[in-house]
């Protein structure tokens, strides 16, 4: 999955960091993201194409916190993107032990087919060779192998489940950006032509993030819809005889 990576590992210089007046919770979001090289705060080639102009320092108290609390969101939104992050590592996981175990059925049914001819063998040679419980060693074995490939299946649709989600958690994100730049352009109280362009921009950019998330989120569904019924695929074969 594509991330958005800082151009620099370089941290900002402090000079430049007190100019851009950030708000305590924006502070936050820059020091939460500069640690995993993730950008948080639009332009310089992040997620956000349009930016406002703000200043902490010319807006109302009330104002402020509205922006505040619009910078909260984002910074909890960025959160669960590191969450599904986690659970898409965990999900891969799970996938190569699930493609391993299939491995270990299949060398087990390997030796079942061995020792079924071995017991045929000696039967055939009147040294007691046990044919019946060979076949019936067998016959556990394929089950086995049946089960570890709908295991397997199962692994692989949770991985694209927790794939899309992650992929929804990101679009979730920038839309949260987005919604603060549009914010801070209505704290500033701006007024004329180019306010109302700024503005049109902001609210355009948004709408097109949303509808993106939009489509994460139907891809989320879908892929959930492919997670059931390989649940049920899976059940179905450790039920069966």
């Amino acid at each position: 999955m594509a991330s958005f990576k800082v151009p620099s590992s370089r941290p900002a210089p402090a000079s430049r960091l007190r100019s851009l007046r950030l708000g305590p919770v924006a502070a936050l979001l820059l020091g939460l993201t500069a640690a995993s090289g993730a950008l948080a705060l639009p332009g310089c080639g992040g997620p956000l194409s349009v930016v406002a102009e703000y200043d902490a320092s010319k807006v109302s108290s009330d104002d402020k916190s509205k922006v505040e609390a619009a910078e909260k969101t984002a910074a909890e939104a960025k959160k669960k993107v590191e969450e599904a992050e986690e659970a898409l590592s965990k999900a891969d996981e799970a996938l190569s032990k699930a493609e391993k175990a299939i491995d270990g059925a299949s060398g087990a049914l390997s030796v079942a087919e061995a020792n079924l001819e071995l017991q045929k063998a000696k039967e055939s040679a009147k040294q007691g060779g046990d044919v019946a419980s060979a076949e019936t060693e067998i016959k556990h074995k394929k089950k086995d192998l049946v089960v570890a490939k709908a295991e397997r299946e199962a692994a692989s649709a949770e991985r694209t489940h927790k794939e899309k989600l992650l992929d929804e958690a990101k679009k979730a994100w920038v839309v949260a950006l987005a919604e603060v730049e549009v914010q801070k352009h209505a704290s500033m109280k701006g007024s004329g032509t180019d306010a109302d362009k700024k503005k049109a921009s902001l609210d355009e950019q948004l709408a097109d993030k949303k509808s993106d998330l939009a489509k994460a989120q139907k891809a989320t569904a879908e892929a959930n819809e492919d997670l059931d019924k390989a649940k049920e695929k899976l059940s179905s074969a450790k039920s069966s005889e």
